[in-house]
């Protein structure tokens, strides 16, 4: 099923935790390393139809234009098979950074219930807003452009 909440309506605004999580590639990555800069994290599965859907438009973002960094958070615990994970990643041709989420524990933290779901944090490291579902790229564009 797929569902919009309220897709341009801001979260109450809090602080996000400093993750030190691992990118597919076996790199490290600091959440702290995007303070002072947009960033959007988009939640997803590679079993997940809409997720599939989704990716394409969220690789067709231009972020320099926009002002954004993105990461795609990998549900690796519902996954449980990092093959899927890097044959969807060179299927769909896919460029931006990809993260684990071991043990769900960034799902966790930032509420996430289904994917795709996208998670807006403004430059001072606040949540500032967080959708569920799959968008048009029109709709995730005023989301970005909205943060400001």
């Amino acid at each position: 099923v797929l569902f919009l909440i309220s897709p341009l309506a801001k979260v109450q605004p809090k602080p996000i935790k400093n993750y030190q999580v691992e990118t597919l590639d076996g790199d490290k990555v600091s959440l702290d390393d995007y303070k002072g800069e947009k960033l959007m994290l988009f939640f997803y599965s590679t079993d997940c139809p809409y997720c599939i859907q989704a990716i394409p438009v969220i690789e067709g973002l231009d972020e320099e234009e926009l002002g954004i960094n993105i990461l795609m958070v990998n549900m690796i615990e519902i996954e449980r098979d990092i093959d899927n994970v890097i044959g969807v990643r060179d299927e769909l041709d896919m460029k931006h950074t990809i993260i684990l989420d071991e043990g769900a524990t960034m799902s966790d933290d930032f509420q996430v219930s289904g994917t795709p779901t996208q998670v807006f944090i403004d430059e001072e490291g606040f949540v500032v807003n967080s959708v569920p579902g799959l968008l048009p790229a029109e709709t995730l564009v005023e989301l970005i452009e909205g943060m400001e």
